[in-house]
């Protein structure tokens, strides 16, 4: 898909199925775990379509000589953005299963609660990637002010 759309496309796309995978995860039975299905479906494949995406979207936003940085700025931003959804996450479970009818009623409001923050940050995250290919072509010479450290 990266090769035939830009990266906004599936971090937009992505974040949206997430979303809705999110949704799909709600009002759910205790008693059948069939019933999950759908939602991990969709939200897979928003995945899917959104962290490749934001790999091409953050190689290209740099010059070829950075991409190693760049990558590894990616991956760091991503393991603390997982730690922090998971610590946002638990506490939004933690308390509502204190303070609603048990664990089912929490899980489902943790869910949705998840698919809206996916689907409310789909719009700014494809419009801040969409940027990325109106790059000023100074930033790509290694030359420039930006690219220099300590100038």
């Amino acid at each position: 898909m990266a090769r035939k759309f830009a990266p906004w496309v599936g971090i937009g796309l992505g974040l949206v199925l997430i979303g809705v995978g999110g949704f799909l995860q709600t009002d759910l039975p205790a008693n059948d775990w069939r019933t999950s299905v759908p939602g991990l479906l969709v939200s897979g494949i928003g995945v899917g379509l959104c962290v490749p995406a934001l790999n091409a979207a953050a190689s290209a936003a740099v010059p070829k000589e950075q991409s190693v940085s760049a990558a590894r700025a990616l991956n760091a931003s991503s393991q603390f953005g997982l730690v922090l959804g998971i610590a946002v996450m638990g506490t939004v479970f933690t308390r509502s299963s204190a303070s609603s009818e048990g664990i089912v009623s929490a899980l489902n409001s943790t869910m949705a609660i998840a698919g809206s923050i996916a689907l409310i940050g789909a719009i700014p995250a494809a419009l801040l990637a969409s940027r990325s290919r109106q790059l000023p072509k100074a930033q790509n010479n290694p030359t420039s002010a930006v690219a220099r450290p300590g100038h």
